[in-house]
């Protein structure tokens, strides 16, 4: 854009002369626009990260520098606050932009990932069956591999301890957990059932379906006692043994079992006498 100036000038015997003169900034604009004090600059950023443990608290971190002006200040993420240091701790592992702005507040930023340490484990828990009939007999056994240190609960409400097994426990649904030296934590369910029928009893159930279901059945057993339920067998064991080997009694109305049909009981009473055995 011109400028234009008009001058007036009187000259000797009393003419006016008038000259219009025309002056031209350097851009062709009258009103030159400022200077951008970010051009011509190459700012470098270099971000370093460190790896945040796998487990437990955030624990990474990233070191930023800057090269290419003066005056440098750093934030982390588009919504942090700027700041004189330019190292970022206890960050978790993600991805993290990091700004750096010179002295003339010129800004230039990078993209950085924070990575993850600390390999993941496995877990195995083996379980031992309970003898049935409500008995608290069963167990689990848990091994772990994958990493060092482990500690070991039961439930989420539980207590780690350095024992890997966990015993005298009653049939149902459990969650296992394990943790490592380095905080990091696994779990699985674990369901413990009952063991079923083993032949010692089972030839008890035979026999006494042979010689004593007649009267020992129905909705109105002898005695209230159902052989035909395995749980009242267990529950009853002592006074089966005392009856039809002990006094030799049984069955009423005979014949009285065998030597060899009594040896069947005792030996499942010798064998702990439970549904298992």
């Amino acid at each position: 854009m011109n400028n234009r100036k008009l001058f007036t000038l009187l000259l000797t015997g009393g003419i006016l002369v008038s000259a219009n003169f025309i002056a031209c900034s350097k851009g062709g604009d009258d009103n030159p626009q400022p200077v951008d004090p970010c051009a011509g600059k190459a700012i470098v950023i270099t971000a370093t990260p460190t790896s945040s443990n796998g487990c437990g608290a955030p624990s990474g971190s990233i070191a930023v520098s800057a090269t290419g002006s003066t005056g440098f200040t750093y934030k982390l993420n588009a919504a942090g606050s700027y700041q004189a240091a330019g190292l970022f701790n206890g960050l978790a592992a993600g991805a993290y932009t990091v700004f750096v702005k010179d002295a003339d507040g010129c800004e230039k930023s990078q993209a950085v990932t924070v990575g993850a340490t600390g390999a993941s484990f496995t877990i195995n828990a083996a379980t031992t069956p309970t003898n049935g009939c409500g008995t608290t007999t069963g167990g689990i056994t848990i091994t772990a591999t994958g990493s060092t240190g482990f500690t070991y609960k039961l439930n989420a409400g539980g207590t780690y301890q350095a024992s890997n097994s966990f015993t005298g426990l009653a049939e149902g649904s459990y969650t296992v957990f394990v943790k490592d030296g380095s905080g990091c934590e696994n779990s699985q369910a674990v369901t413990v059932v009952a063991g079923a029928p083993g032949a010692k009893f089972s030839a008890v159930r035979t026999l006494l379906n042979a010689r004593c279901i007649s009267c020992h059945s129905g909705t109105a057993p002898a005695a209230g006692k159902d052989w035909s339920n395995n749980c009242v067998v267990v529950a009853n064991k002592a006074l089966i043994n005392n009856r039809a080997v002990i006094i030799g009694d049984m069955p009423q109305g005979g014949p009285t079992l065998s030597a060899a049909e009594k040896a069947i009981i005792t030996d499942w009473i010798n064998a702990g006498g439970q549904l298992t055995n």
